[in-house]
Order: structure tokens, then C-alpha cells, then sequence
């Protein structure tokens, strides 16, 4: 049941985004939507199937104060 929740609400959110980055031109932006999207979707499936993921918060941390030099 959770998993078709998670396709039901990422299929819905990705027919309400699509259609006004398409007629508003945004290609890039429709590409850059889609990757994220497609991260999330993932991740999200994932857990909907009950595997064990680590925290993301800590490798956007580790991310940012490697890469970013932002403490």
C-alpha cells in the first residue's frame, strides 16, 4: 500500500510541474526537476519498502563542509 501511495504522489506531483516547464521553455530547468525528482523518487521507494538507508542529513552536512567550506 505504501509503495503505490509513493507512485501515486510523485506521478501526480510530476503531471501538475511538467506541463508549465514545457510550455514556459524551461528545458533546463525540466532536466535539472527531473534528476532530483528521480533521486527522490528512489529514496523515497525505498524506504516505502521498508530497507534500512542511512540518514541522509549527515552526507548533506559532510557535503557541504567539504566541498563548500561552509561550517
Amino acid at each position: 500500500m505504501k509503495v503505490l501511495f509513493v507512485i501515486t504522489a510523485f506521478g501526480i506531483l510530476y503531471l501538475i510541474c511538467l506541463p508549465a516547464l514545457l510550455q514556459k521553455g524551461y528545458r533546463q530547468d525540466l532536466v535539472v526537476f527531473t534528476i532530483f525528482m528521480s533521486i527522490t523518487f528512489v529514496y523515497t521507494l525505498l524506504l516505502a519498502l521498508g530497507v534500512k538507508l542511512p540518514y541522509i542529513g549527515t552526507e548533506i552536512v559532510k557535503f557541504f563542509k567539504t566541498y563548500l567550506k561552509i561550517s
